[in-house]
């Protein structure tokens, strides 16, 4: 089991593939993220980083011949262990079902008319064929740049929100 949070794994795991980097680089990437579930915001990633320094899980050193003071980021042998142990972890929070907002709302569906059901999951099955497009606008360019991990992340992800959008199907012929 590992003692890392998803977001210190995975932002151990960015440092590590993209070393070094800076604070804002770690934030800006967490923020163009198709997950949601991120907090980019710099009242949570400075904080993380922090921790993670003080962890000894990163390093810290002042980028070359720049006078504004930028510190560049690299994990270091203890963090490079504590990502492998992450990367590892199999418990139930690694392996259960991930969290589905509309998966939540639709236990409430019986409380709205049914009128107002079906333009609601005709709603949800609109926007996740959007989301689904651009995942896969996302994963053109990460098979261009050669970014195959990235195209693998999106690969699951597209799987996830096509499943998603099968179960939205046989809920809409449910009404």
């Amino acid at each position: 089991m590992s003692d890392l949070t998803e977001l210190e794994g995975a932002a151990l795991s960015l440092i590590s593939r993209s070393q070094p980097m800076t604070t804002y680089a770690v934030r800006s990437v967490f923020q163009q993220s198709l997950t949601n579930s991120w907090s980019a915001s710099a009242g949570s990633i400075y904080p993380l980083v922090r921790k993670l320094l003080r962890a000894n899980l990163l390093s810290e050193t002042q980028q070359k011949g720049d006078g504004r003071g930028t510190k560049m980021l690299s994990i270091t042998r203890s963090g490079k262990t504590a990502l492998r142990d992450w990367v590892r972890a199999t418990d139930a929070n690694v392996i259960d079902p991930v969290a589905d907002p509309i998966r939540t709302r639709s236990h409430y569906l019986d409380s709205l008319p049914s009128r107002e059901q079906k333009r609601l999951v005709t709603e949800w099955q609109r926007l996740s064929r959007n989301v689904i497009a651009q995942i896969k606008v996302s994963i053109e360019q990460g098979q261009k740049s050669g970014d195959r991990l990235e195209v693998r992340a999106l690969r699951a992800s597209q799987l996830q929100m096509e499943a998603r959008l099968t179960w939205l199907s046989e809920l809409e012929k449910e009404l």
